[in-house]
């Protein structure tokens, strides 16, 4: 905070080279598919980027309705109405998903993602973030998850369609595993920026904490109940004997109102950066999860129908791929639910800084001008609370996976009685 101006120019550039490492392994991933957010900074590279994105729209555009047409003409017609509709509509919707994932990129991947990157810049120059090696660890864990799963069943669906139908036919629905893969970068995209605002709110929560530390007890004979400000709002107990993790540096800590003012700036500002992810994120994840419910409600029906005998299979039994539709089902299960999992994580740290203002409040003895800081804080938490949402319908909240499951539970059962 208070740093020569020469000192905060070195710091931020320091800075902003650790925030730009823990989004690298994810701008690798989406490269592929040109969906990096990052603006060019120059002529050529704009136009380099814009090119690349052309041609990567063009030639998945013509593989996917290739494939749509070899399968109207040539395999359609031995495969039952409600599989044939789910698919040709999962192909098309696919495609349309991912040229609004290329608008949506590049409406917001140039200047004003470069003013979203100087916002966080600024943050942790207040709150003295140091949490970047384990944003990137804990991202990388998550690539690796993701890729796994993908890997594996996309190997597993390939070899049981191969046993059952021959190699042409499994190779015409691979399109599937690409659009997959394209919509878990996206997640994944989500969840890194999910991350940074989740480790924000975690150092708020550490100041608050060494806050209610150094604030005078209430006068009188007993104990403090939460001495230990470890006690219940730490996530692990073996984290705290870790002597290896650098320790945070108290750089805002204690009882001057002025810190818990920073404090409700840095909050503040952590608003507009949700703003910006939703508003970047918001219509994309949307349509990511209805296309993985469509994934879901298609593969629980080819199983079902598999399974009952209803689509015969050509050359074995259908129980192989039976086990892979579901598989997939799960997988795309996977992916929402550990997107969902991850915003609560965020959720959980702005309850966190909720309980531990009122423990200062009630159980602490503040003077009148932290009092009023802590006050406007508690409200602007409360009124501005940080939530990440689908362009405005739903917020991502475990309520969101059970309306999920619901809908498919629903419609899958309308495609097994009505379309036979």
């Amino acid at each position: 905070m208070r740093v020569s101006g020469v000192f905060r120019v070195r710091s931020s550039d320091r800075r902003s080279a650790e925030i730009q490492n823990t989004f690298k392994p994810i701008k690798i991933l989406t490269s592929i598919v040109s969906l990096n957010c990052s603006g060019p900074n120059t002529s050529w590279q704009l136009f380099w980027i814009v090119f690349k994105a052309l041609a990567s729209a063009s030639v998945l555009g013509c593989f996917t309705f290739y494939c749509l047409y070899i399968k109207i003409r040539y395999h359609y017609n031995d495969v039952i109405l409600s599989i044939k509709l789910t698919d040709a509509v999962q192909m098309c919707y696919d495609y349309s998903q991912y040229l609004v994932d290329l608008f949506f990129v590049f409406k917001y991947g140039r200047e004003t993602y470069a003013e979203y990157h100087k916002h966080m810049i600024n943050i942790d120059q207040i709150l003295i973030s140091t949490n970047y090696s384990a944003i990137r660890r804990r991202h990388i864990k998550f690539i690796a998850y993701f890729v796994v799963i993908w890997i594996i069943t996309s190997a597993c669906d390939f070899t049981a369609w191969a046993v059952s139908y021959g190699t042409l036919l499994p190779t015409l629905y691979s399109t599937s595993y690409i659009y997959l893969l394209i919509k878990m970068f996206s997640t994944l995209d989500l969840m890194s920026h999910v991350m940074h605002v989740e480790y924000r709110l975690k150092c708020i929560v550490n100041q608050l904490q060494e806050c209610y530390c150094d604030t005078k007890h209430i006068p009188g004979d007993f104990s403090d109940p939460i001495g230990n400000k470890f006690w219940f709002y730490c996530e692990s107990s073996s984290k705290l004997g870790n002597t290896n993790e650098k320790q945070p540096v108290r750089t805002l800590a204690g009882n001057n109102p002025q810190n818990v003012k920073w404090l409700s700036r840095c909050y503040l500002l952590l608003c507009e950066q949700c703003g910006f992810i939703n508003c970047m994120f918001g219509t994309r994840i949307l349509l990511n999860s209805l296309s993985l419910l469509i994934d879901m409600i298609r593969f629980t029906n080819i199983a079902v129908r598999l399974v009952t005998g209803s689509q015969p299979t050509m050359y074995a039994s259908g129980n192989y791929p039976a086990a892979a539709n579901i598989l997939r089902m799960v997988t795309c299960a996977l992916v929402v639910g550990t997107l969902v999992s991850q915003c609560e994580r965020t959720y959980r740290q702005r309850d966190t800084a909720l309980a531990v203002i009122d423990h200062i409040l009630v159980g602490k003895e503040p003077d009148a001008d932290l009092r009023s800081e802590l006050t406007v804080l508690q409200g602007l938490i409360q009124l501005r609370p940080i939530q990440f949402h689908t362009a405005f319908f739903f917020r991502l909240e475990y309520g969101y996976l059970v309306s999920l499951v619901s809908v498919m539970v629903t419609y899958t059962i309308i495609l097994i009685q009505s379309l036979n």
